[in-house]
């Protein structure tokens, strides 16, 4: 009976969790922070779908997207990425940072917004290098990856929302490199 509970509450709190994730992106794709005046990025990301880099330079794939992970039997609405803890977290297209913060089970989590109703999340980091505001370009550190938000190991929670539907990051990036992180 205890492992039920124990069970029943876990699959509460992931439930919870990606309850809260949808409702922040959300309320940013609400806040429009991007000025359409102000466009950073001349190549619009949908042009780019099957062709972005990933975020991490190495990696392995550890769950795809709309994998029901085990624990609390949810379908994964991006993809969690093997990292060694500190490697360069990197922007896949231009755009501009619209949260860069703590939510929980996602961990130290930026958000940035592409414009066209187009976002990129990435989780799980030790660190954030950018700020809510701030511009980047494709390619540019964004973070650190790390373990934050309850992981074993370094790991890069990595998703893709068009207008915010999760879209299959492995329809948007080159295929990803194999190697394994140590």
């Amino acid at each position: 009976d205890k492992g039920i509970e124990g069970g029943t509450e876990q699959l509460a709190l992931v439930r919870e969790d990606t309850r809260n994730l949808r409702a922040l992106v959300e309320q940013l794709e609400r806040q429009a922070m991007i000025l359409p005046e102000a466009e950073l990025a001349l190549i619009s990301i949908a042009s780019r779908r099957g062709q972005l880099p990933w975020p991490l330079a190495e990696g392995r794939m550890l769950t795809r997207f709309g994998q029901v992970r085990t624990q609390g039997g949810q379908a994964l609405d991006g993809v969690l990425i093997a990292a060694r803890e500190g490697s360069e977290v990197r922007a896949v297209h231009p755009g501009r940072v619209v949260f860069a913060d703590w939510l929980r089970g996602f961990g130290q989590l930026i958000i940035i917004d592409h414009d066209e109703g187009y976002l990129t999340l990435y989780g799980h980091n030790q660190a954030l290098l950018k700020e809510v505001g701030e511009w980047v370009s494709g390619g540019d550190p964004v973070a650190l990856s790390g373990s934050s938000g309850g992981q074993r190991g370094g790991q890069l929670y990595f998703a893709i929302r068009h207008q915010g539907a999760p879209q299959d990051p492995q329809l948007w990036c080159r295929p990803l490199p194999t190697t394994s992180p140590g």
